[in-house]
Order: structure tokens, then C-alpha cells, then sequence
């Protein structure tokens, strides 16, 4: 056990030191970039300003980890999600979109399936790359539903769709506010809360409801369920979270490919951390649905 714990250590020592170089490279470039290009001078102070800022951000949240009560955190997820879906509708109605690019292939495609005319205008993208079915299928049940209800106008598509992309973008925050506080605790869950409200692609991508937000929840989710699972007694529960995670990671990898990266940080997690008899029984109440849920799509989409 201690050689296990030695080894763990390591590793993650290793990936926090390879992380912290990596996103220092990432800043020193963008700085670099922003200087080269001659950017405002107050994009040039908010830049320099920001690496002091998150690094106090996180101190306070370290020195204050015990204090933070459920009540403080609840009272400042309520006002955090408040603003940020106020901005996110602003947006959307400010600077609505009109879908091109992959973007537009997937949105036009699941618009002209619906309408029965069957896929044409791009039916030649989704034969050469065989990706972005899983979005497509997921924008098809929208159109029909919306069908059902008698909204059949493009407007109605494409605000359903900025709709769909701002609750999925609030809900995976959400999942990954619930995972920190978890794991770690109210104070590194105010953090991150921080980080999010500071992190602007979560406001600016509001109207732009393709794979890069519209796959979070199937990160953020199984994450929160698998720290359930840990916690966990009850056989037939640890199979229901297992199964769940399994279906949502399979979805997820049809609506982005690099959402399978979670599969291996599962295998991961799970060899540091659980005995060999909670490793077997976590990999396959995960990786059958998996498996099983990836054979039916592909054979549904064929």
C-alpha cells in the first residue's frame, strides 16, 4: 500500500508540475502575442495583471478553505448563476449567429433531416468525416420536439438552440461546482466559481451551440457521478452510477472525440485508488455501457 501511495504521489506531482509549465508557456505566448500585435493598453495590464490575480484568488481560497459554509456557498452559487445567465441571454440577443462552418454543417443538416427533405446540402461532409453525429442526433430531437409544439421557423431553431447551449454550459459548471465542493471543499469550490465567471468563452459561446461547450456536461457529470460512486455501498447503486457514467462518456465521445480522455483518467483514478475487487467492479459497470451504448448508436446512425 505505501509503494502505491509513493507511486501516486509522484504522478501527481509530476502532472501539477507539467500543467503549471504548460499554462506558464501558454501565458508567457499570449502576452507575447498581445505585445507583438500591439494590443490595448489595458488588454496588455489585465494580461500581466491576471497571474497575481488568480494566485491571490487561490490563497484566499486555501486561507479560508474551513470558513466557507454551506450557506455562504449556496448564497454565492445562486448570484454567480443569476449573473452569468443574464449575460449569456445578453449575448444571445446581441449577437445572434447565423451557423457556418462545421457549425452550420451540423445546424443545416438536423434542419433539413427534420423538415423531410433529407440530408443533402452536407450529406458529402458527414461521409468524409464520420464526426459530430452525436450533436447532429442531439439537434434533430430539438427540432422535433419544437415540431411537436407547433414552432417550425428558423428563428425558433436557432434560439432553441442558444437556449439548449447556455443550459448545458450552466449545468456542466454546475456538475463541476458540486465535484469540487465533494472532493475538496467549500473554499475550492467558491475558486473554481470564480474561475468560471472570469473565464469569458462561457458568456461569448452562449449563441455558438456546437461540440466545444455542448460536450461539458459529459465531462463535468460523470465526474460528479464517479465521485458518488466512491462513496458508495450499495452494490446495485455503484452499478447504477457505473452504468450512467458509461452512457453519458459514450454519448459524449459522439458529440466530441476527445471526451474519451476520460476514459483513461477512470482507469487512472481507479488503479490508485481502489482495490483490485472496486477496480473490476468500477471498469465494467462503466465500460459495458460504454461498449454496448457505442454498438447501438453506430448501428442507429448507419
Amino acid at each position: 500500500m505505501g509503494k502505491r501511495h509513493t507511486v501516486q504521489e509522484i504522478l501527481v506531482r509530476a502532472f501539477y508540475g507539467g500543467a503549471l509549465l504548460l499554462l506558464g508557456w501558454f501565458f508567457l505566448a499570449a502576452i507575447g502575442s498581445m505585445w507583438g500585435r500591439g494590443g490595448a493598453p489595458w488588454q496588455q495590464a489585465w494580461f500581466l495583471a491576471l497571474a497575481p490575480l488568480l494566485l491571490g484568488a487561490a490563497w484566499l481560497a486555501r486561507r479560508f478553505e474551513g470558513h466557507v459554509t454551506d450557506k455562504a456557498l449556496g448564497w454565492a452559487a445562486v448570484g454567480a448563476f443569476a449573473a452569468l445567465l443574464l449575460a449569456q441571454l445578453a449575448v444571445a440577443w446581441l449577437l445572434p449567429v447565423e451557423p457556418s462552418w462545421d457549425f452550420g454543417a451540423v445546424y443545416v443538416s438536423a434542419r433539413e433531416y427534420v423538415e423531410g427533405v433529407g440530408i443533402s446540402t452536407y450529406l458529402h461532409y458527414f461521409e468524409r468525416f464520420q464526426n459530430n453525429t452525436g450533436l447532429l442526433v442531439w439537434e434533430i430531437l430539438l427540432f422535433k420536439a419544437l415540431r411537436l409544439l407547433g414552432a417550425a421557423s428558423p428563428q425558433a431553431d436557432l434560439w432553441a438552440g442558444m437556449l439548449m447551449n447556455i443550459a448545458v454550459i450552466d449545468a456542466a459548471i454546475l456538475f463541476a461546482l458540486l465535484f469540487c465542493r465533494r472532493v475538496w471543499g467549500n473554499g475550492r469550490a467558491l475558486l473554481l466559481l470564480l474561475l468560471c465567471l472570469l473565464f469569458t468563452p462561457y458568456i461569448l459561446y452562449a449563441p455558438i451551440f456546437y461540440t466545444d461547450s455542448m460536450s461539458m456536461l459529459f465531462v463535468t457529470l460523470p465526474l460528479y457521478l464517479l465521485s458518488l460512486y466512491k462513496g458508495q455501498e450499495k452494490p446495485w447503486a455503484r452499478l447504477g452510477l457505473g452504468a450512467a457514467t458509461g452512457v453519458l462518456l459514450a454519448f459524449g465521445t459522439k458529440v466530441k472525440g476527445s471526451v474519451a480522455v476520460l476514459l483513461v483518467a477512470l482507469v487512472l483514478y481507479a488503479l490508485f485508488n481502489l482495490s483490485w475487487k472496486r477496480l473490476l467492479g468500477l471498469l465494467l459497470a462503466v465500460l459495458i455501457p460504454f461498449g454496448a451504448f457505442t454498438v447501438f448508436f453506430d448501428w442507429q446512425v448507419r
